[in-house]
């Protein structure tokens, strides 16, 4: 009989057990079941967190990132739908490596992709178009054969592109000129097509010259691995320009900022202006004080930035990178914040549109096109997106190193030219 009882203990502390093991299991799948059915629209990031060109696309892809990882904290877009970011790594091949992601992200069921590099987008066009995936990148507009997906625009990005930059930033200097004689301008490009686009298009440099500039050339450097650019330099310093015009990222840009220090360029009275982004705060530990002087050119300035309602969510997310006020902030993840700002506009307009269950890519691509005088709470004017003009920025800012800090030192600027696209 106390056989019995102490068989029977051992029974009924095993089906406590069993009891126990099962509530568990039980708890630990409910979360997972109300995981899968939360509502969620997934999206790809070719990401460049490696690689020659990753001070520039590490910070957009930090942007990119940060923004969803925030909308996701407050509810989802429009508080309701989550966003699940699917990335893969391109920084190491930029070209081969999209190709190999572009498959992953279309048989997951992406409605759109964003990238910080713009010879990405011009390859993936046809593929875009095609499956009806869209796409928001560096800038939508390369050459107009490159990237123009008629009749449809399935790529959107910054601005109208790189020359639309150089020919802006070209005015700015030239309205500053106090010398009697014209100025004297030269640039630096690297090779690929988004730069080749700044002598190439066929709009920058007659725009340029119609301003009264003295165009003097330009000098291409390679997309990767330049390793001395004296050559370069000394070739456009010996044409006497006056102020000199750079479009190149990452390893290929830190050698230009340490040879022109090295050069005494700015000592020989040459001012340097680095495109969007090309100077930025990845680069301080690198080549510290060989950045002082220089200019840049960017549609989110810093100093207008630190006083807009938005800079405290950007900076709430950015605290985990160390950046503890906006004049800190990288100028290529500002950049990377308003452009998933963007697409989750255009989701979100999208799903008010045609429903949740509805969402796809060609119903994302007619959201975008219809954000009209959006404030992005940036301080930037009202934004608007259309077939034809699939890009946010329609102005600049002109910031110069100071110390080692960007220093804003011009109102916003409106571009040169805001291209409309024949489609």
């Amino acid at each position: 009989m106390r056989r019995l009882f102490r068989q029977g203990k051992r029974l009924g502390l095993v089906a406590m057990a069993l009891v126990l093991v099962t509530a568990l299991l039980l708890g630990s799948v409910a979360p997972s079941q109300a995981a899968q059915s939360e509502r969620a629209v997934k999206l790809g990031l070719l990401a460049v967190f490696t690689g020659p060109i990753a001070t520039m696309g590490s910070g957009m892809c930090m942007g990119m990132t940060d923004y969803m990882e925030y909308v996701n904290r407050h509810g989802g877009i429009g508080g309701e739908t989550k966003v699940d970011l699917l990335w893969s790594e391109t920084g190491r091949a930029p070209i081969p490596d999209a190709i190999t992601a572009y498959k992953r992200f279309k048989d997951a069921g992406v409605v759109a992709i964003m990238t910080p590099l713009g010879m990405q987008m011009s390859l993936l066009a046809p593929r875009l178009q095609r499956d009806e995936i869209v796409m928001f990148a560096e800038d939508p507009h390369i050459l107009p054969d490159l990237t123009i997906t008629k009749p449809e625009q399935w790529i959107f990005g910054i601005d109208c592109g790189f020359s639309c930059m150089f020919a802006t930033a070209a005015k700015w200097f030239n309205q500053n000129w106090t010398e009697s004689r014209p100025m004297r301008l030269g640039l630096i490009a690297y090779d690929n097509a988004e730069s080749r686009s700044l002598f190439e298009d066929g709009i920058a440099l007659p725009a340029i010259k119609q301003m009264g500039i003295d165009y003097v050339g330009h000098e291409v450097m390679p997309l990767m691995g330049a390793v001395d650019t004296t050559v370069e330099w000394l070739r456009l310093a010996g044409k006497k320009a006056d102020m000199i015009f750079v479009c190149a990222w990452g390893a290929t840009m830190t050698t230009l900022i340490k040879d022109a220090a090295r050069l005494e360029i700015q000592g020989k009275g040459i001012k340097l202006c680095g495109a969007m982004g090309s100077i930025d705060i990845y680069q301080f530990p690198i080549v510290r004080g060989a950045m002082n002087g220089w200019y840049g050119i960017i549609p989110l300035a810093h100093d207008v930035l630190a006083a807009s309602p938005g800079a405290k969510a950007m900076l709430e997310m950015s605290a985990k990178r160390g950046w503890k006020e906006a004049g800190e902030l990288s100028i290529n993840y500002t950049g990377g914040w308003l452009t998933s700002m963007l697409l989750c506009e255009g989701i979100k307009l999208a799903i008010e549109k045609v429903g949740y269950e509805n969402l796809t890519g060609r119903a994302v691509r007619e959201g975008i096109i219809s954000i009209k005088d959006f404030d992005c709470g940036l301080g930037l004017p009202p934004i608007t997106i259309s077939n034809s003009m699939p890009y946010w920025s329609r102005g600049e800012y002109m910031e110069q190193v100071r110390e080692l800090r960007f220093v804003t030192i011009s109102d916003w600027i409106e571009n040169v030219y805001n291209l409309e696209f024949p489609l």
